[in-house]
């Protein structure tokens, strides 16, 4: 199984690490990444909200599990939030 681990924190090293250990992993990516994920995965220059770009890494990697903690997902929606406001006043 390829998985893909979006952020570049203390948090993501730790699911790193315990992913890892699964006979089921067959690639891990970690997006961005940090230097204790390149130690233990491929670390891919993808940004958090860079969504076209996780989407395509994912179909070109055959990802089947993609992992990304709450955090994330709360401060990329806050930009695309603040992004759709500017545009429609």
């Amino acid at each position: 199984m390829n998985v893909l681990i979006i952020g570049s924190g203390g948090r993501e090293s730790a699911f790193a690490h315990a992913i890892k250990k699964s006979n089921l992993l067959t690639t891990l990516f970690v997006a961005p990444g940090n230097g204790g994920t390149a130690k233990i995965a491929e670390n891919v220059n993808l940004q958090e909200n860079d969504f076209e770009g996780i989407s395509n890494f994912c179909k070109q990697n055959k990802i089947e599990l993609l992992f990304f903690h709450f955090q994330c997902i709360v401060e990329t929606t806050k930009k695309l939030i603040g992004r759709t406001n500017k545009k429609f006043k």
